[in-house]
């Protein structure tokens, strides 16, 4: 049996307030890339949005930050990271990405064979996308949520 590529779900956004959608979200998003066969979901990541997001009517962060918590007391894979809400302004999703891409380097054991800096040969690209053909939702799901994996730390494969 070949490995699996570990996978670490990232999900962005204000949760005024979480709802049971956004736990399913995670739930079906996890079902859909074990079923592949490629993937390994190791955690999820929920990352309440910074105040100063400008949203209209949006509940202040420490309170969503809070709610989200209480919704995931039972989960055993997915927690939430203030990180984003306690930053002094807004950010752009791509830094927060970069910012739990670096607590994730940081968090990972030193292993023999990860090779920390390239993408794992079996895991799509861009270029994978049949374009201008729509999606499966299948493919838009993989791809959705491939946005922010740990596959390029996976154990190198020999290239064919």
């Amino acid at each position: 049996m070949k490995s699996r590529i570990p996978v670490v779900l990232l999900a962005c956004g204000s949760f005024n307030p979480i709802t049971n959608m956004h736990l399913r979200l995670f739930e079906v998003a996890r079902d859909h890339l074990h079923q592949t066969g490629m993937y390994q979901v190791i955690a999820g990541i929920i990352s309440p949005v910074n105040d100063k997001y400008g949203k209209k009517d949006l509940v202040a962060a420490r309170h969503r930050v809070a709610m989200a918590r209480l919704a995931l007391q039972t989960s055993d894979w997915i927690r939430v990271d203030p990180w984003e809400s306690e930053q002094v302004q807004w950010l752009e999703t791509v830094k927060v990405l970069r910012h739990h891409h670096r607590e994730l380097l940081r968090s990972l054991p030193q292993k023999e064979g990860l090779d920390r800096g390239k993408a794992h040969p079996a895991a799509p690209t861009a270029k994978d996308w049949k374009r201008p053909t729509c999606p499966s939702a299948g493919d838009w799901c993989s791809e959705l949520w491939y946005v922010h994996t740990m596959q390029h730390y996976a154990p190198k494969k020999s290239r064919r």
